[in-house]
């Protein structure tokens, strides 16, 4: 066992007699790392409690309010029809969807039109506290700004976690892909000279690279203190969108001032509450945070980029961070490793390429007498894209489990399972069945002689 992912559960990684612990007290050199995808929708979770409550309970009012009503239903498709919007069905939110919030969010957006007039017409002829309460918060300018706050925010959080829900190694990406979202949501309401290195700063440090340059960019931006006021912009300039810009130049003379700047404080305190989430539930500033910047040399576009290249001239450190993973001949190593930058690779610069491909024709190269060029790299290179980085995976496979065992066939084998869950495996990636292979679906495939006591 090389690698745990899981949620952040305590049984799982919490401080004493957790999962985690337990598996590394056996296996010291155990890769341990919380499930991204998890992080990641806290993170989002966390800083949403910072905007005022009545946006997510008008969402769940309007959902309750409609779809559990078949009448309803019915007579809100004839405002969708009368407005020319598609007829899509309301969502509700979840908190055990990770990315549900922003479908529901743009699916209100585009159904806010029917929905100001069905209320209005609810309150009407229902006569209910609950239609008159939902139709205040249709017509109130702000709830509309919140939700198109969250329609520009949330993608950063959202695109994050799609991508490391993919079942290919993604762990190499994982700092780079962190560090540009936090980055990106400081430039938001952060002064700019805090994003950028001045040139005496490059002149103190003896920058004279762009390498170089970056580096010390990014340690001068995680040490910002980004809740001193000082640093921040003025409220009027920060940054929330351009549908709220927009909307807020529209409707000036229907929304009060003080609205306004309530709004921007509360969407200030979104941006700040998200960046600690962030620095809290990822390594941004310990020996962990080496180790996952460290395995950037795994991504294909390293030795595609004759500049990118030169900037990892050794990897020989890596043996200390990954000692269960890496073999002991360590100046063997790194020897491999500055022979393959000089290697001519039958790769384009701009070809997308996965990083398991990428070294899986590393190890396929060969020298003059057959023997492999580069056997110790492309088996170290090979063992840390096992490294998990997230559990969305093996979620995926229970969710997958508890379609096909149901009450109904609830006496499913463990045997049947395995080759229904490979079977869908193999559909997925467009596999065409031989015809070898379809010969042995017959009677013969069940064993009808069964030993006593024993179930299919």
């Amino acid at each position: 066992m090389v690698g745990f992912a899981a949620d952040g559960t305590n049984s799982m990684f919490g401080q004493h007699h957790s999962l985690s612990k337990l598996f590394a007290k056996d296996i010291p050199n155990l890769f341990l790392i919380k499930c991204i995808c998890h992080s990641f929708h806290l993170c989002a979770s966390y800083a949403c409690k910072k905007l005022p409550r009545g946006v997510e309970d008008f969402a769940r009012d309007v959902y309750n309010y409609i779809q559990n009503s078949p009448k309803r239903i019915g007579d809100y498709k004839e405002f969708q029809c009368f407005v020319n919007i598609k007829p899509h069905k309301l969502l509700h939110p979840a908190q055990t969807r990770w990315l549900s919030l922003l479908q529901v969010v743009k699916r209100l957006l585009e159904q806010l039109p029917a929905l100001k007039l069905y209320f209005q017409s609810a309150v009407l002829t229902d006569r209910l506290l609950a239609a008159q309460s939902i139709l205040d918060k249709c017509l109130e300018p702000t709830t509309e700004l919140y939700l198109e706050f969250l329609s520009f925010v949330l993608p950063y959080f959202n695109d994050l976690n799609k991508e490391m829900q993919s079942e290919s190694p993604k762990l190499y990406l994982l700092y780079e892909k962190m560090f540009i979202t936090y980055k990106t949501i400081l430039e938001c309401f952060l002064k700019p000279e805090y994003l950028e290195l001045t040139e005496e700063e490059k002149t103190s440090m003896q920058v004279h690279d762009k390498v170089a340059a970056l580096e010390l960019l990014e340690l001068k931006i995680m040490k910002i203190d980004f809740e001193k006021i000082e640093n921040h912009l003025p409220l009027e300039d920060i940054y929330l969108g351009g549908n709220v810009a927009a909307l807020i130049i529209m409707n000036r003379n229907s929304i009060h001032p003080d609205q306004i700047r309530q709004l921007r404080k509360k969407c200030l305190e979104f941006y700040i509450e998200s960046l600690n989430q962030i620095k809290n539930r990822f390594p941004f500033e310990d020996e962990h945070r080496q180790r996952l910047k460290n395995l950037r040399f795994l991504n294909p576009d390293i030795l595609l980029d004759s500049n990118l290249k030169r900037s990892v001239p050794s990897i020989a450190h890596l043996g200390q961070m990954f000692p269960g993973l890496c073999p002991t001949n360590l100046t063997e190593l790194d020897r491999e490793w500055r022979a393959l930058r000089n290697t001519n690779l039958p790769f384009q610069g701009d070809q997308l390429i996965k990083a398991d491909e990428f070294w899986r024709h590393i190890s396929k190269i060969r020298k003059g007498d057959f023997s492999q060029m580069f056997p110790l790299l492309a088996q170290f290179a090979q063992n840390l894209l096992t490294l998990p980085h997230s559990s969305a995976n093996v979620e995926r496979l229970f969710s997958a489990i508890n379609l096909m065992k149901t009450k109904i066939r609830n006496r499913l084998h463990t045997d049947t399972l395995t080759g229904l869950l490979y079977t869908k495996s193999g559909l997925k990636k467009n596999r065409e069945p031989s015809q070898e292979h379809l010969k042995h679906f017959n009677k013969n495939m069940y064993k009808f002689n069964l030993p006593e006591n024993d179930t299919i």
